[in-house]
């Protein structure tokens, strides 16, 4: 009896290294298909990160949120600051992954792996503005907060942040360096300043009546 089993074992091992070799076979005469297979693995594997990163994490995140005696976590939680974050999940398999991919054209990946670096930036600058928007809830809640509103500082770092967003993107997608595009954008942001002159000295004005309650 137990010869037979041993004789079982050892055909289903040759049986399946014959499968094996079989299926490295065919992938030798067709290398597209090869191709064609790995880049389904990856994107089942981008797949699979995106639905355990909603479907669980950010579960369990709701329900600690939830549980908590603190209200500025709830505050960031409802301006969907993790739904966000977890889009980065299935981008970082694709950038990380499709490199492994055989027989795929580097200027594919290149371009493939720019795409989601462009939707990670893009990604963190949308969290990013919740997440401001989310402390100007908390802001809310306090007794001076109408006399001494922070909202102005908040836009005005918003707009910081999505500029620096945008020469990311463009560096990006251009491949060249951030601080290349940096020095093209010096004479143009001398012209919007010169433009926009009246609207910032007017918010820069508003700003300083607010902080220094002037207002009687």
């Amino acid at each position: 009896m137990l010869q037979m089993t041993q004789n079982a074992l050892v055909d289903s091992l040759q049986s399946a290294a014959g499968s094996s070799s079989g299926a490295s076979a065919f992938f030798d005469t067709y290398p597209l298909a090869e191709t064609g297979a790995w880049i389904i693995v990856v994107l089942l594997l981008a797949w699979v990160a995106n639905t355990l990163t909603r479907r669980y994490i950010l579960k369990v995140i709701s329900k600690v949120v939830t549980r908590t005696k603190f209200t500025w976590d709830d505050a960031i939680f409802e301006r969907k600051v993790f739904r966000r974050l977890a889009n980065v999940a299935p981008a970082f398999v694709l950038y990380y992954g499709l490199p492994l991919v055989p027989g795929l054209a580097a200027n594919l990946i290149e371009l493939a792996q720019r795409a989601a670096m462009v939707f990670v930036v893009l990604v963190m600058v949308l969290s990013l503005d919740g997440l401001l928007t989310a402390l100007n809830d908390i802001y809310s809640t306090r007794p001076d907060a109408k006399s001494r509103p922070i909202k102005g500082y908040l836009q005005i770092l918003k707009i910081v942040i999505y500029v620096a967003a945008g020469i990311l993107v463009v560096s990006t997608l251009i491949g060249q360096p951030p601080t290349l595009i940096l020095g093209g954008f010096g004479s143009m942001t001398a012209l919007l300043l010169l433009d926009f002159k009246d609207t910032l000295l007017s918010l820069v004005a508003s700003i300083q009546i607010t902080q220094y309650d002037m207002i009687a």
